[in-house]
């Protein structure tokens, strides 16, 4: 049996009163008030999420591009410093190991952050690549946490917060020692993550909320955003048994270089996949919720992945996986028996400019 973790944040989330869940073996606040509130809140000023559960990586070494271009599929040969990039991690049979972000502070030192419950798998996968690459591989998880600072007027907040200019391009970061402001996020909202020492995140973020126009969110919230971004959850909607392309994570993909499972993509590109992901708004007033069963006339063709009320729609939406015959937006499928239609990806868009 795994340990129960927490982050340094906890004593936070116990004076808010925040509402507990094991989470992955971590004890994570799922919300605070309610979920629908800190969505919205979100929406419109900003939330500050604690992401610590997630997992950071330190890969350092002469052979650390070359090592990270064959374990990803970014093109890591493309990135400048002080840039990060979305990409995945495939096995030989290119279902998706995890998906992840890579931070590049030099031509030899790069960070990763892969999700909090898939860590074991991941680390073991890049240990016994990096052998092949003579690089070093350092989990920096405990000691460098992790807090994302969401909302459309985050840039403003911060700026004034921190006394810094923060107009950085989109997946950019500035670094001073081991304090690391990267413009990413996992909502459609404009944002940042911050990245600092274990021993002072907590008074930092507490600082933080004094701000009148920021609150703290849980996961009930993430998870929301989320998937109102059309963005996917690892375990739900991506997994080992899943490939990039069903899962419409063709863009992720740089063909223009090797890597592990390249071979089994250009298979399924050439053979074409029999399922592909798509997104879903009730029609009737109805929530859908991961493992439904998706119908059209009678006949079974797909799955739900993730589902939940949208409070920006006012309505239910899902993801999930149909037959790629039957995927076209506009179409009426049956979940539980009640009506949905595919709609084109993402639900809501926010104030995230991609620069």
């Amino acid at each position: 049996m795994n340990s129960i973790k927490t982050t340094p944040l906890y004593p936070l989330h116990l004076e808010l009163k925040a509402k507990i869940i094991n989470f992955y073996d971590w004890l994570m606040p799922l919300y605070y008030e309610s979920i629908i509130n800190e969505h919205i809140w979100t929406r419109n000023n900003v939330s500050i999420f604690d992401v610590s559960h997630m997992s950071r990586i330190l890969i350092k070494g002469k052979f650390s591009i070359d090592f990270l271009n064959y374990i990803t599929t970014i093109n890591i040969k493309d990135l400048k410093n002080f840039q990060a990039k979305y990409g995945l991690m495939l096995n030989n049979n290119a279902g998706i190991i995890d998906d992840l972000v890579v931070y590049k502070f030099s031509d030899e030192e790069f960070m990763m952050v892969v999700n909090s419950g898939t860590k074991e798998k991941d680390l073991n996968h890049i240990t016994k690549y990096s052998k092949q690459f003579n690089v070093e591989i350092v989990d920096i998880s405990e000691n460098l946490s992790q807090i994302a600072i969401q909302g459309p007027k985050s840039q403003e907040i911060l700026e004034n917060f921190l006394k810094i200019n923060l107009d950085i391009p989109y997946y950019h970061f500035i670094k001073n020692n081991n304090f690391i402001i990267s413009r990413t996020g996992y909502t459609p909202e404009d944002g940042f993550e911050i990245y600092l020492s274990s021993i002072e995140i907590l008074e930092f973020t507490k600082s933080l909320l004094e701000y009148e126009l920021v609150k703290m969110a849980g996961l009930g919230a993430r998870d929301t955003l989320r998937l109102e971004a059309g963005y996917c959850l690892y375990s739900n909607d991506i997994s080992e048994e899943i490939d990039p392309i069903s899962a419409k994570l063709k863009w992720t993909i740089h063909f223009d270089k090797e890597f592990l499972g390249k071979e089994k993509l250009l298979e399924i590109i050439k053979n074409g996949n029999e399922f592909t992901r798509i997104g879903f708004v009730s029609i009737e007033n109805t929530i859908p919720r991961k493992g439904n069963e998706i119908y059209i006339n009678s006949k079974k063709v797909g799955y739900v992945t993730s589902g939940t009320f949208s409070p920006s729609l006012n309505k239910g939406i899902g993801m999930g996986y149909i037959k790629k015959e039957f995927s076209e937006v506009g179409n009426e499928i049956l979940i539980n028996s009640k009506k949905y239609k595919i709609v084109k990806l993402p639900f809501v868009k926010g104030s995230l400019k991609r620069q």
